[in-house]
């Protein structure tokens, strides 16, 4: 689904492509032993699986929200970036809906 690659790449780009796999491993419902960051024959077949993929796509957005949140309360002198961190997700939000 191109929304699930969608998300996938702006994450992986922007927060390092670990965090986003593992992220989408996790909104999959993968134990933590099989959440190894690497898309694999086990991911792909949970997201073969999925009946609306874009509810996949809704959950890793907002963990990636999440994240963004914990980098601010942990460093503070990250607020700068906290605007166009926001525009960014809605922007993603907003184009996920398009189909």
């Amino acid at each position: 689904d191109w929304r699930v690659r969608l998300i996938i790449y702006d994450y992986g780009f922007h927060s390092g492509q670990l965090r986003a796999i593992r992220t989408i491993q996790a909104a999959l419902d993968l134990p933590p032993a099989e959440q190894d960051g690497a898309i694999g024959p086990i991911t792909l077949a949970r997201m073969a699986n999925l009946a609306e993929p874009i509810w996949l796509a809704l959950d890793v957005l907002t963990s990636r929200e999440e994240f963004m949140q914990e980098i601010m309360k942990r460093k503070h002198t990250q607020h700068r970036f906290m605007l166009s961190w926001w525009k960014r997700t809605t922007t993603l939000q907003r184009l996920l809906t398009l189909a």
